[in-house]
């Protein structure tokens, strides 16, 4: 049995993949952003998985970097879903207040 990856761990594997993607088309944070109407600081946070990814957004990201239908496709977007989840901790920490 497989232990479940942390939101935070799926968040930073996303964004590295993006990251990755948007290298190899050769494309800088302002090209993307300016494709996506969108600030570089999101396209930033997501690369860095410091946002939360939202499946319309890496939808966008698939198509400028022109990520095929398969398997590299399906990876991102499970990444995206397990990115949006919360973590075991969050439920432990119902209530409290910084």
């Amino acid at each position: 049995m497989t232990t479940p990856q942390s939101p935070i761990g799926s968040r930073r594997r996303l964004g590295a993949e993006l990251r990755r993607l948007r290298n190899r088309s050769g494309m800088t944070l302002d090209e993307v952003a300016d494709l996506m109407t969108c600030s570089t600081s999101k396209i930033s946070r997501l690369e860095t998985g410091k946002g939360v990814p939202k499946v319309p957004d890496v939808g966008e990201l698939m198509r400028i970097y022109g990520v095929p239908a398969g398997a590299e496709r399906d990876m991102l977007l499970r990444l995206v879903r397990d990115g949006r989840q919360h973590g075991w901790w969050e439920r432990l920490t119902d209530g409290v207040h910084p």
